[in-house]
């Protein structure tokens, strides 16, 4: 049982590297067709240190959703293996 469980939270973080890999292209190719090029050369970064303290239950959610997905079918997969 043990062995399941860990196969199972090993599924749900691969699915949450994964999703959010995928999420974080998606958002900054958005972020990046929204925002206006600048005239004057003038190049502006990404603060990540406001972005983490600025999030929202919404965005702690997402990553939540994933992992539970990916333990879910990591579960159903592994204990369907071990009773054969």
């Amino acid at each position: 049982m043990l062995t399941l469980i860990l196969r199972s939270c090993c599924t749900g973080i691969a699915t949450l590297v994964v999703g959010m890999f995928a999420w974080l292209l998606i958002l900054m190719f958005l972020v990046i067709r929204a925002i206006p090029k600048s005239e004057n050369g003038v190049e502006v970064g990404w603060d990540l240190v406001t972005m983490v303290h600025n999030l929202s239950l919404r965005q702690l959610l997402i990553p939540s959703v994933l992992f539970a997905a990916g333990f879910v079918l990591g579960f159903k997969y592994f204990s369907r293996s071990l009773k054969s």
